[in-house]
């Protein structure tokens, strides 16, 4: 009997997900859309309130390397009050970008001002701002949730709890075994909690996004780039508590023929990325099971 493919091996190993919805997430926020291309024609400030949380966008006038440019001033207030001010440069600015004031950050007792941009560039990137008040705090202070693979990303409640979350693909696994567009990444969920970025993917509370999102992942199975797919699967299996499955699946199928992302360095790398001694080649479980370690993906048992 023949072995059988990648793809049936998969959706034989994940066939109870293949129906499984996927979680959209739910936006209640007070929102609204700044900037864009016709920004320079903007004179007015835009503004959006939510109880006793509210923003101003303004627009100003700079000139750079470039040339006249134009860059927006987000400005928050509280009961009235100046409390922060985060200035999107114009690059950011010239694309539309996102402000929404939502409850993100469960220590404080007033709503989060987040601003969501694009800084543009191939297979890049959603640039994400949290503007968020101090706990047992007067203070707000401005956290940089990170940028993200594609365009501006929005929070959304996706668990039902009421506290909204950003998704998006994580990066670490881009380019890692094989090209941008050949490559598979699981779904990172992060949130605000204490003024600090959290990534809170394996929670259980989020389960049914991952569920979806996986068999998503099982319905675009294929033979192409078995490497660049694999790591991606694997570590969305490892989400679920499903690593070990999913381990003994890809040493049925890795490509042996396939050094993609195999050169790697056996000593903490210099400051700027250089490698202080020669690379090395590994074989792909090896570098495969470093990625999955260096960015907390647990096999389990």
């Amino acid at each position: 009997m023949a072995k059988p493919s990648l793809v049936q091996a998969v959706q034989k190993l994940d066939k109870r997900y293949l129906k499984a919805p996927e979680v959209d997430g739910v936006d209640r926020s007070a929102q609204m859309e700044a900037g864009g291309q016709d920004v320079s024609a903007k004179t007015k400030p835009q503004d959006l309130a939510k109880g006793d949380v509210s923003v101003r966008v303004s627009y100003a006038d700079t000139n750079d390397a470039d040339g006249p440019a134009t860059s927006s001033v987000v400005t928050v207030f509280d009961s009235g009050q100046q409390t922060a001010q985060l200035t999107v440069d114009p690059y950011e600015t010239h694309f539309p970008f996102t402000v929404q004031i939502a409850d993100v950050d469960p220590v404080n007792d007033t709503p989060e001002v987040v601003v969501s941009s694009y800084s543009g560039g191939a297979h890049c990137c959603g640039v994400i701002k949290v503007i968020t008040k101090l706990k047992d705090s007067a203070d707000w202070t401005i956290v940089d949730v990170g940028s993200f693979d594609g365009g501006p990303v929005p929070a959304k409640d996706y668990n039902g709890d009421g506290l909204y979350e950003f998704i998006a693909r994580d990066p670490a696994f881009l380019y890692a075994f094989g090209c941008y567009a050949c490559s598979t990444a699981p779904l990172m969920v992060l949130t605000v909690k204490d003024a600090k970025t959290e990534t809170v993917s394996a929670d259980p509370a989020f389960r049914k996004l991952q569920a979806g999102y996986l068999g998503g992942l099982v319905r675009a199975a294929n033979s192409d780039n078995p490497n660049a797919y694999l790591a991606g699967y694997v570590a969305q299996k490892s989400l679920l508590g499903e690593g070990q499955a999913a381990w003994k699946l890809m040493l049925n199928y890795y490509d042996k023929s396939d050094d993609w992302g195999l050169q790697i360095c056996p000593e903490p790398v210099k400051p700027g990325g250089d490698c202080p001694v020669k690379e090395i080649t590994v074989t792909y479980p090896k570098a495969l099971k470093r990625v999955l370690r260096e960015n907390g993906y647990k096999l389990g048992k």
